[in-house]
């Protein structure tokens, strides 16, 4: 939005932020800009709605309600951006990776590699911005920090990895599988459907560290996880007491 306002009205940065959660796509980010005395007549909220409906479009199908908010403040004066970091900035954002960077080879319709920039905090000192990088094969996922750690760099800023989690890569055979399956099927007379997901589970950490480990991961059913709006299914919740407890029996 930035960018594209730039090329039609100068302005200069004031404050940016955005998202909550390191591990969770931001709902929002808001900037606040100035512009010169002589430009405070164009017409800054008509350029974003217009750009508004273009992003509407695009995202027609995943984010039919995308909104731009403009609000105009008071006049005055405040510390703002150098022009050249400001630059800086948003080439970065423009050019950062954000979202799926590859799909499994292997299982149709997966996402195998992806990363979300989740935090975004500007400071007198510095623009700090968390990304969550995830794959289910390790090399991908150094690869792709390797890439922001190499953009960052040419721009004259550091990066620094944290709470990592291991790639928990697909295994055709698994015993612990196939016995949860059994045990499922008896107590709820049908078969019950394996899928790999795209996400962080702690069966990756152990398996990072324990060799062969053969393991699985389930649970109830969540609804609109990472959002206020998340929720549980106790019916779901009882259900899988009675797998863990039956399968633990044996």
């Amino acid at each position: 939005v930035l960018d594209a306002l730039g090329k039609d009205i100068p302005f200069a940065i004031e404050s940016m932020e955005g998202g909550l959660k390191d591990n969770a796509i931001p709902r929002d980010a808001k900037a606040v800009i100035l512009l010169e005395s002589e430009d405070a007549g164009k017409d800054l909220c008509g350029n974003l709605q217009a750009l508004e409906q273009k992003l509407r479009k695009e995202f027609q199908s995943s984010d039919p309600n995308i909104t731009i908010s403009c609000e105009k403040k008071q006049q005055g004066k405040s510390l703002v951006l150098h022009g050249s970091t400001a630059s800086k900035i948003l080439f970065f954002l423009r050019m950062m990776p954000n979202g799926i960077q590859h799909m499994s080879m292997d299982i149709e319709g997966l996402v195998e590699t992806s990363l979300n920039a989740g935090i975004m905090e500007l400071t007198p000192e510095s623009l700090k911005i968390i990304s969550s990088v995830r794959s289910s094969v390790s090399t991908r996922k150094e690869e792709l920090g390797d890439k922001l750690e190499y953009l960052a760099e040419f721009l004259g800023g550091e990066t620094e990895m944290s709470g990592g989690y291991p790639a928990w890569e697909y295994r055709a055979d698994s015993e612990i599988r196939e016995g949860i399956s059994a045990v499922y099927e008896e107590l709820f007379g049908e078969k019950p459907i394996f899928e790999a997901i795209h996400a962080g589970l702690e069966c990756g950490i152990l398996s990072g560290k324990i060799a062969d480990l053969d393991c699985v991961s389930f649970g109830p059913n969540n609804y609109d996880i990472h959002t206020p709006k998340e929720r549980l299914s106790i019916s779901s919740t009882e259900r899988i007491w009675r797998l863990l407890v039956e399968f633990l029996k044996r």
